[in-house]
């Protein structure tokens, strides 16, 4: 690897004036200066486009007239990158000055094909949450990322040639968990590094959830884990309890949706069939049949402190 190769930041941005001046200057105030940004604005009509293109050369621009998937937008970005490296940061989220520079160091002469860290969630006053702290160590990761994903989407860089080497990038059908499906393939591949400093802000909305997405989660994972299978010959046989826990927090979203969409016997059914294995589940199926606890585990103050668990 050359002493400092070239970082190609993907930046998607639908309608994202109010926060995305905030995320360029992180960017452009890296410690880490060898980077291109790949600014891919997917049919925004506000203030975006004006923005973006207020800052210099370094920012190469891209306009997609017609509103897309983010998995989509994500996957024709990546397309014009040059990068050795590529890392992303969405438009209303916040880099630390020295995160480039910081991970550049961690995976200097190794072999990891990525490398991620910890984020600060912030609510859109800037305010604290909490802080995410990854709890996998560095090395395979496969079989601790199926039973519990941890990569945010603010930390990453990726190792360009990995991808074109495996036919991997964003899957553009996917809608609500694109990074999920690409990492959890690209973990098949190659090691990860994770790091417990936090190098970045991750902004959080109080209804940025919303139930169709909640549905999608659950579809996409099962689809992910059947393109999982399809790439790797034999895996199946090496991470059988791990494909299960995944497949059963696929699950646990679809009855979170029946739940919100006012089907809790629907719900319920399904929490039962996922109840043994696992405790946590067991927990949930009890908690369904009061409305009110249901709620509460769910409500952004309890989830925030049991995100590992219920997310």
């Amino acid at each position: 690897m050359q002493k400092n190769p070239l970082i190609s930041v993907i930046v998607n941005c639908h309608n994202g004036e109010e926060f995305l001046k905030r995320a360029l200057d992180s960017i452009y105030s890296q410690s880490y200066s060898n980077w291109e940004i790949i600014f891919f604005d997917n049919a925004s009509n506000d203030q975006s486009s004006d923005i973006a293109k207020s800052y210099d050369q370094r920012l190469r621009y891209f306009f997609n007239e017609k509103l897309i998937n983010l998995g989509h937008a994500r996957a024709k970005a990546l397309e014009n990158a040059k990068g050795e490296w590529i890392a992303f940061l969405d438009s209303d989220d916040i880099w630390n000055k020295y995160k480039l520079e910081k991970q550049m160091e961690f995976i200097k002469n190794t072999n990891y094909v990525l490398s991620y860290a910890g984020v600060e969630e912030i609510d859109i006053n800037g305010d604290h949450i909490r802080y995410d702290i990854p709890s996998h160590n560095s090395g395979p990761m496969l079989k601790k990322q199926l039973e519990d994903f941890e990569i945010n989407m603010v930390t990453p860089i990726v190792k360009r040639s990995s991808l074109i080497e495996n036919n991997l990038t964003f899957n553009p059908n996917m809608t609500a968990s694109e990074e999920f499906n690409l990492f959890i393939r690209l973990a098949a591949k190659g090691d990860f590094h994770s790091s417990k400093e936090i190098l970045g802000s991750y902004t959080v909305y109080e209804d940025s959830l919303t139930n169709k997405k909640i549905s999608r989660w659950a579809e996409e994972r099962f689809e992910t884990i059947e393109e999982l299978i399809h790439e790797n010959k034999g895996i199946l046989s090496s991470i059988t309890p791990e494909f299960i826990s995944s497949i059963s927090r696929g699950l646990y979203y679809k009855a979170r949706y029946y739940f919100d969409t006012e089907d809790p016997q629907a719900g319920r059914r399904i929490l039962r069939r996922i109840s043994l294995p696992e405790i946590k589940y067991l927990i949930l199926y009890l908690s369904s049949f009061s409305k009110s606890l249901w709620r509460l585990i769910h409500s952004k103050k309890i989830k925030s402190k049991l995100t590992r668990f219920f997310k």
